[in-house]
């Protein structure tokens, strides 16, 4: 009786264990060799212990999959595709549970038709997670040009009169490098990337809405730049020399390299790029002149020289099997000049003149940077489980030196004041500590990360202002300032992802704790500040079908003033007009929301709702003792901005196609000044057309056409601007050899025009740059494709 209840139990045990559902899964994601996601790719799973597939599935708009349900044993894995070669890969599955594994990196196939190399996949615009995405390598105006002409070929991108990088009409944009902050801002960010190649760029990533996980900075999202780089063993380098021609002879070498084996990779490059800029400017502002009202006409012409070396090195360790270390020194020299000179014309309401000022202005900026970083990456098991850490120290030196002279005549060219000068010694000193670490985990279908960041800034600026007076110098205390500023942030996050069948979602939270002390020596001013705020963020992503997609997003972000905004010293452009930094200026808060809609994988609409509290833009104002036009930056009340972007490629006929771009927007902010109080109000409509023909002999011909309409920042409405940009690429010995001709504003229309938007202050301004610009670029491919190293981030260096 025993044995027979014996086996009936273990009958009913069996048939319980066996009744068991299966709830096994495993997930992923397919990307391509440039970590773009690969969409609708076929997957098909088996056992390796049976002939036939347990199942079929296909990868998401995202490149994830999930596969479920499975039960446990060790399966083999195929992915294929149209386009790239197919893959297969073998993992053990325990019983009942879930699986998170590694990207799976499909390889392109490059096929001939007729002569012309055709890339599968790829796409000049695309949206990803949320993202934006302009493929540089898919646009041949792109080739041979600088990043910062690159970057305004991206939507929404532009530039001010400054030459300040705007995203969505403002400068409050975070610019990084392979995930890691550029730590610049204004025209050091400008000098930084109009010195680097567009050649050694993969392509641009515009984030609207970030995630926890990035640093909070930047009101209207981040730009990350890509460069080029894959996971093949062996090795690689890309070698280019390109030569061109506008008001100056234009010249650029770039060497980019790699040795991979399956522990090591090092890798490094070289550029060099000399980038000479000519421009005419003029602007016009009604202020006094000893003590009676006076019109003052200025006309520059202004040169910089700038020799840009840029030089990196670094190599990545795979200690075993679930652990890597990297360590990357990246450094640049650029060799800078100013030489801008031109009269200043004081003249009455009626037109007469009553002084001519001629002005010189000279400057010679050296300016030095060098970064180390060290980064440790330990997977933890196969669930995904994943630990990292970075630790990274960055040092600027800029020593720059120079004088402002003038000398004033009356109308007949007689002398009305002796000769003066002004000797400018600025040298600028900038430390930056930065240590994080992350760690992502899956809980219960849940992929979760949680992080930890403490950064420290310490700047040391000694301006020093000596006025030349019978040929000795003096020193003028008056406007000299010894500069010194320091900050720190600690910061922690927390965010959670999911991915269903038709559906994904991610939410954070980030929570950032800020010091800072600005102290002004010479004045004795002081301002310290203490706050902390929390950074909620939410995404969601849902394909209604094959056809459609629709995302929702929305972030609480933050733009914390320039360090050399919050410097109180006076930066001339001459006697009567000067720029001078605001030591009270407050953090801009803002709110950011997106809904996206994705018509076959390939038109795009989104529509973008920024909120800023504490807007920072240009205020200009007119010192009542010298009569001079004095700029600077301020925090107004707010600031409401809507926008619309719509991408719609055409296809005329294979390799010809037509990319249309349309963002139109709606801004508006109060302007408060001492005798003007209203609401700017303005509609602003960017269109670019980018058609694109594929030729013969691998050869490809790409034309951009692009109009702006009038818009509002700060004190200044720009005026419209309308260029034509175009490119053509020839590819030989099978895509081992690039020659790229290239023209940017062909017609040479472009202008920075504007005018105050204020009635109580009268100014404007209009530059001519030569623009228009002709290069002829050669590009020699050896080896393989480049691995440049691990993507970092940092948010200190965007605010130098």
């Amino acid at each position: 009786m025993q044995k027979l209840l014996a086996i009936v139990y273990l009958a009913l045990l069996t048939s319980a264990l066996y009744g068991q559902p299966v709830t096994g899964s495993v997930m992923g994601k397919i990307v391509d060799s440039n970590g773009n996601p690969v969409v609708g790719v076929s997957l098909q799973i088996r056992l390796l212990s049976e002939p036939h597939a347990v199942g079929s599935w296909f990868s998401q708009p995202d490149g994830s999959y999930r596969l479920s349900p499975l039960k446990g044993g060790r399966y083999i894995l195929t992915a294929s595709h149209s386009g790239f070669s197919s893959r297969s890969d073998t993992f053990q599955l325990a019983e009942n549970t879930q699986l998170q594994r590694e990207p799976m990196v499909l390889r392109e196939i490059y096929t001939h038709l007729k002569q012309v190399q055709v890339v599968a996949g790829k796409k000049a615009i695309e949206v990803h997670n949320g993202k934006l995405i302009l493929n540089a390598e898919q646009t041949p105006s792109a080739s041979g040009i600088s990043v910062m002409e690159l970057l305004q070929r991206a939507p929404g991108v532009s530039l001010d009169q400054q030459e300040n990088l705007l995203l969505k009409g403002s400068a409050t944009v975070n610019v990084m490098i392979d995930g890691r902050k550029t730590y610049l801002s204004g025209q050091q960010l400008s000098n930084l990337l109009k010195g680097m190649s567009s050649e050694t760029i993969n392509r641009i990533e515009i984030v609207t809405t970030p995630g926890a996980q990035y640093d909070a900075s930047g009101n209207t999202g981040i730009i990350n730049i890509i460069t080029r780089k894959s996971n093949k063993l062996g090795y690689a380098a890309n070698v280019s020399a390109g030569i061109g021609a506008s008001h100056f002879l234009l010249t650029s070498e770039n060497w980019d390299g790699n040795i991979k084996t399956q522990k090591i990779n090092i890798f490094g490059n070289f550029g060099y790029n000399y980038q000479p800029y000519f421009a005419n400017e003029t602007n016009h502002q009604v202020t006094s002149y000893n003590g009676q009202p006076a019109i003052f006409s200025r006309a520059f012409t202004d040169v910089h020289q700038s020799r840009f070396y840029s030089y990196k090195l670094g190599v990545d360790l795979s200690l075993d099997k679930r652990q890597d270390l990297g360590l990357v020194y990246t450094g640049s020299f650029d060799d800078w000049v100013k030489n801008a000179a031109g009269p200043t014309i004081v003249g009455d309401q009626q037109g007469a003149i009553i002084a001519v000022r001629q002005n010189k202005d000279l400057a010679k900026e050296p300016y030095k940077n060098a970064a180390y970083n060290l980064n440790y990456t330990f997977n933890i098991d196969s669930l995904g489980t994943q630990l990292t850490a970075d630790a990274d120290y960055l040092s600027y030196r800029n020593k720059s030196d120079g004088f402002l002279g003038n000398a004033t005549y009356d109308a007949s060219g007689t002398p009305l004041q002796p000769y003066q000068q002004l000797n400018i010694h600025q040298p600028s000193f900038v430390d930056i500590y930065s240590i994080k670490t992350d760690l992502a985990f899956p809980i219960g279908g849940w992929k979760t990360k949680m992080g930890l960041k403490y950064s420290s800034v310490t700047i040391n600026n000694d301006f020093r202002y000596d006025s030349v007076r019978g040929g000795i110098a003096y020193f003028d205390s008056s406007l000299s300032d010894h500069f010194i500023y320091k900050e720190q942030i600690a910061a922690g996050y927390l965010s959670a992802s999911r991915q269903w069948k038709k559906m994904s979602l991610e939410a954070g939270l980030r929570v950032e704790h800020t010091y800072s002390d600005g102290n002004s020596i010479n004045t004795g001013q002081e301002e310290k500040a203490t706050y902390a705020n929390l950074f909620p963020s939410l995404s969601l992503e849902h394909p209604l079908n094959k056809m459609h997609k629709l995302g929702l997003s929305m972030s609480r972000r933050i733009n914390r003033p320039g360090y050399g905004n919050l410097n109180p010293v006076r930066y001339f452009s001459d006697k009567y007009s000067y720029y001078q930094g605001n030591p009270h200026l407050v953090p801009e808060i803002g709110w950011i929301g997106a809904l996206s809609y994705t018509l076959m994988e390939k038109y795009i609409a989104t529509f973008t709702y920024t909120r800023l509290s504490n807007y920072i833009a240009q205020s200009m104002h007119v010192d009542a003792a010298s009569g001079a036009l004095v700029t600077s930056n301020t925090n107004y009340p707010h600031k409401h901005r809507y926008e619309v972007l719509l991408v719609t490629p055409v296809e005329l006929k294979p390799g010809w196609t037509i990319n249309a771009m349309t963002n139109v927007s709606y801004s508006e902010y109060p302007l408060i000044l001492l005798r003007d109080s209203h609401t700017v109000k303005r509609w602003v409509a960017d269109l670019t057309v980018n058609p694109t023909f594929r030729l013969f002999r691998q050869s490809l011909l790409d034309i951009r056409a692009r109009y702006s309409s009038p818009d509002a920042a700060g004190i200044y409405i720009s005026r419209s601007s309308f260029s034509v940009d175009a490119g053509y690429k020839m590819s030989f010995r099978e895509g081992k050899l690039e020659v790229r001709l290239n023209c940017t504003d062909v017609f040479h229309t472009l202008r920075w025009t504007g005018v105050s938007a204020s009635s109580s202050i009268q100014s404007s301004y209009s530059d001519k740059p030569d623009s228009r610009r002709l290069r002829l670029t050669a590009i020699y491919h050896l080896g393989g494709k480049l691995t440049g190293g691990k993507a970092r981030q940092l948010e200190e260096r965007s605010r130098l």
